[in-house]
């Protein structure tokens, strides 16, 4: 069924499919016959569609009636095909064949598009569209295309044939329309008068498919509309800043609406909080919990309506640990698919991580790694093309510091270069003077370039991410900055632990956080004239790091232990 009512009129129309009526032929009508939300107030006529109509395939039609009349507008195709290979070498013989996809679009009748050079254009939300905009009646239009399989050498020296996968144009490139809304900027007739619409689409980096979410057209004739407005608008813009581990401030844009509903949940969770009529667009939202990724939604009321809910803005909110927290410069191969790092193995970590196209993000997986010891660390490597005096290079870096970068002394710390794909084995050496914490991994793998650092982009190979907690498990409770100076118990703790500070400084203000074994923050609190008590009840059983600080300078650490 498609449609969402969010106007005073709906127009009800039920389908009846024949015999031999397809799946293809049931999607099309789906879209022209379904349950639609239509009413021109401020003379904007909206369709949401529901559920969202994807398209993939070979020449996946999708006939888009902008106006719902009956009558096709524009076609819209998805096709992927398998292409032959150039020919010539044994690897780009023509019985090899790659994927190849693309998506047009095709007005029909004297209906147009707006476009940039010879491409559909990707309209950014809030876009106008008028009729100086730049229009285009041409049949399949390009949005996104691949080129054909192309053969060619790689390698620096005894280069070897390969066919590869063609490169992509158009304007709809990056997979960014599925972070954020964009737009097909369309213009069409009907009964004599000219329409300005929009359609919202969404097509990943590889054209494989589209999905088709919304469109609306101005009620007027001639009259423009802006991309992604509605007769009255959902809230746009929508973004989240974490103030701590426990709180968000929340901001988002409106002109249309009065007042506003906000809901949150944990990623996945089955239920929404809601708290509804707010009357400013910005929000502070407290009491969530640390290192929790967040899924958050707003709507509109205007004139008795709600708009519907905006797409989702996805934060964790701090706590999470240097891994998770800090902006890491990015780090991919441009080429990808036949070479890449297969495993990596590495205390309790052991992930057969396959092809990554270039990036390869395990943030969610991890081992723990004592400080001031080396630890046996395996890599698989898997590579198709290399040559003996240009090999492969392994490089794994770890944020000892963690202050975001992997520049810092003793940071790569482990590195080698193999000739021959395969497992590797050697020691990841955490130096003395790394800080506990959980904190990130980079695994590096690349052809032929020895400058190569840990932020580069780079021709052949792979980057894979990881988070690793680094844990001194040879300080003693209370050997921090001011070992001896700190009294606590009792340690083991089952459901408090009482720390006294006083000879640190019992008339200065001191802070006490408590870590977990992955870095995550579990307790935070201001101690009272250097005295403070934790409730250790409701932690799980196990070693936990405490952390005592001075104007966010450390003056003591230590272990903790909670045995129920």
């Amino acid at each position: 069924m498609i449609g969402m009512q969010t106007t005073r009129k709906t127009n009800t129309l039920t389908l009846t499919p024949s015999p031999g009526f397809g799946e293809h032929t049931m999607k099309h009508a789906l879209l022209l016959l379904s349950l639609i939300a239509t009413q021109a107030q401020a003379q904007i006529i909206y369709t949401d569609v529901i559920p969202d109509a994807t398209y993939t395939g070979t020449n996946d039609t999708c006939s888009l009636d902008v106006d719902n009349d009956g009558n096709i507008d524009f076609l819209i195709v998805q096709s992927t095909v398998n292409a032959p290979c150039p020919g010539g070498p044994a690897a780009c013989a023509a019985t090899n064949t790659r994927p190849r996809s693309w998506v047009r679009i095709t007005p029909q009748g004297t209906n147009s598009v707006v476009t940039a050079a010879t491409f559909a254009s990707q309209l950014p939300q809030g876009q106008a569209i008028t009729s100086a905009s730049a229009w285009n009646n041409a049949s399949d239009q390009v949005l996104i295309t691949q080129g054909a399989p192309f053969c060619g050498l790689f390698g620096m020296v005894n280069p070897q044939w390969a066919c590869r996968q063609g490169g992509y144009t158009g304007s709809w490139l990056d997979s960014a329309s599925v972070a954020s809304p964009k737009f097909l900027g369309l213009r069409f007739d009907s009964a004599g008068s000219t329409y300005y619409g929009w359609a919202r689409l969404s097509i990943p980096g590889n054209g494989a498919r589209f999905t088709l979410k919304d469109y609306a057209y101005s009620g007027l004739p001639d009259a423009g509309i802006n991309a992604g407005e509605t007769q009255c608008a959902i809230p746009s813009g929508l973004s989240v800043s974490n103030v701590d581990s426990n709180t968000v401030i929340l901001t988002w844009q409106s002109t249309t609406t009065d007042t506003f509903n906000l809901r949150h949940r944990p990623t996945g969770a089955a239920t929404w909080s809601v708290i509804g009529t707010i009357t400013g667009t910005t929000y502070t939202l407290a009491g969530l919990a640390g290192c929790t990724e967040y899924e958050f939604q707003v709507e509109g009321l205007c004139d008795g309506l709600l708009t519907g809910y905006s797409a989702s803005f996805i934060r964790t909110t701090l706590g999470c640990g240097a891994c998770i927290e800090r902006n890491y410069c990015p780090s991919y191969s441009i080429l990808t698919g036949d070479e890449y790092i297969a495993r990596v193995a590495l205390g309790t970590l052991d992930n057969p991580s396959g092809a990554n196209d270039g990036y390869g993000d395990f943030t969610a997986l991890g081992t723990e790694l004592q400080i001031g010891q080396g630890h046996p660390i395996t890599l698989e490597t898997v590579f198709f093309l290399f040559d003996e005096e240009y090999p492969m290079y392994v490089r794994v870096y770890v944020d000892l510091n963690q202050n975001g970068n992997f520049t810092g002394p003793g940071e790569l710390a482990y590195s080698t270069s193999v000739f021959v794909e395969g497992p590797i084995s050697g020691i990841l050496n955490i130096p003395a003077s790394a800080l506990t914490g959980s904190t990130r991994m980079r695994v590096v793998m690349v052809e032929g370039d020895p400058a190569t650092t840990s932020c580069d982009y780079y021709n052949i190979g792979e980057t894979e991410d990881y988070c690793v907690d680094l844990v001194d498990n040879t300080i003693g409770v209370g050997e921090g900055p001011t070992s001896g100076q700190l009294r606590l118990f009792p340690n083991p703790s089952d459901s408090e632990i009482f720390f006294d500070a006083t000879r640190i400084g019992a008339g200065s203000t001191l802070h006490i956080d408590v870590l977990d074994g992955i870095g995550r923050t579990v307790a935070r609190q201001n101690m009272d004239q250097g005295r403070a008590t934790i409730t250790t009840s409701g932690l799980a059983n196990g070693l936990y790091v405490y952390r005592i600080t001075r104007i966010g300078v450390e003056v003591a650490s230590g272990k903790i232990q909670v045995q129920h």
